[in-house]
């Protein structure tokens, strides 16, 4: 095995890998879906109200970074990943729930997609 390669030798490593790697498609298949949402189904091709839901979405991560450090320092990460990732999927079906049944609207769709951030 090459040497770029070897972290794979590692069971915990492709857990953790598999697992970030699942993750981060659906997060950005979720951001690319509400920001087509909004565009085409919430507006009419209004393409500011997109860019807010897309400044929206990514926000929190730019200013909460600071914070991110000192949260993994104080708390159980394995506790904390899965409070996070539950909270993610709960907001990504109410999402889904809210938008199958005909009831979103531009402004709560901008407070989902904050929480989303």
């Amino acid at each position: 095995m090459s040497a770029m390669f070897r972290s794979f030798s590692i069971f915990n490593y492709r857990v953790w890998f598999i697992g970030a790697l699942v993750s981060n498609i659906g997060a950005w298949m979720q951001a690319t879906a509400l920001s087509w949402v909004v565009l085409t189904h919430l507006t009419a091709n209004d393409a500011g109200a997109m860019g807010i839901a897309m400044a929206l979405q990514f926000a929190p991560a730019i200013l909460l970074v600071g914070v991110t450090g000192w949260v993994a320092d104080r708390f159980d990460r394995r506790k904390f990943l899965m409070l996070t990732q539950s909270a993610l999927m709960l907001l990504g079906a109410t999402v889904g729930i809210l938008l199958l049944a005909g009831v979103m609207t531009l402004p709560l769709m901008y407070g989902f997609a904050l929480a989303l951030g």
